[in-house]
């Protein structure tokens, strides 16, 4: 099965397992284990800077006119290798110029990808002024499917999820953590050549979270494929910010 997004945005790994457990609060047990006696006592917001900064952090793209005195959301994409910082840096700007920090990052082991998710967040939010509650995680393909399964085992990590060209996460208890998905965003989108299962797996996952009480937005591929998926990124987080009552 392939798709005009999946092909333009993204390479494919092979799928990963489900994340089990649940965090009262954004990545507060997730510290790597060389850090983690340090900062027992310390919330997540005032880990030290000299910890934060010993991590290596992935090529990051920083909105032309940074203002420090804003909180800007945090675009994270899963990716299969590295993204050079040309790819990432055109991408974003196909979204926005100003509006959003974007990250890739490497999903590697499914059993790792939480504390790397962790650090490169701690990294970059000791560097820049950050929105704690618009994080956005975001995947293709198979890399899509992992996007939902943390994103919905871990509500309070995200302001929301979008998956691409995914299949719907065969994961147990992907909804137990109901109470915390209610009025967060999800963005699922097929293309024009996803076939018939593809399909039904983005109607039945978008009825399931609806119930949850998510704001979900469903897209196909038009003609310019990619650029109007990136624009749709745009719009969907946007709305997020400016309509949070749609959901209440």
């Amino acid at each position: 099965m392939t798709s005009r997004f999946s092909s333009e945005l993204f390479d494919h790994p092979q799928g990963a397992g489900p994340l089990e457990g649940a965090e009262a609060e954004l990545f507060a047990e997730l510290v790597p284990t060389a850090v983690r006696d340090a900062l027992a006592d310390r919330d997540f917001v005032d880990e030290p800077v000299e910890l934060a900064s010993a991590i290596d952090l992935p090529d990051v793209f920083v909105p032309d006119h940074y203002e420090p005195n804003y909180a800007y959301p945090l675009l994270v994409w899963l990716e299969n290798a590295p993204l050079s910082q040309n790819k990432l840096d055109r991408r974003m700007r196909q979204i926005s110029d100003r509006n959003y920090f974007g990250v890739a990052l490497e999903a590697g082991e499914a059993d790792t990808i939480e504390e790397r998710l962790h650090t490169t967040f701690l990294s970059l939010r000791r560097r820049y002024h950050l929105n704690t509650e618009r994080v956005y995680l975001l995947g293709s393909g198979d890399l899509g499917t992992l996007a939902l399964t943390i994103g919905l085992c871990r509500p309070a990590w995200f302001g929301g999820i979008a998956a691409f060209s995914a299949a719907w996460p065969d994961a147990p208890r992907l909804l137990s953590q109901f109470d915390g998905l209610r009025g967060k965003s999800a963005l699922l989108a097929v293309g024009e050549e996803d076939d018939a299962v593809q399909l039904a797996d983005v109607a039945y996952g978008s009825r399931l979270l609806w119930t949850a009480g998510m704001n979900v937005t469903t897209v196909t591929a038009s003609a310019d494929g990619q650029s109007a998926l990136l624009r749709e990124i745009d719009r969907w987080v946007m709305q997020g910010i400016e309509q949070p009552e749609l959901v209440c």
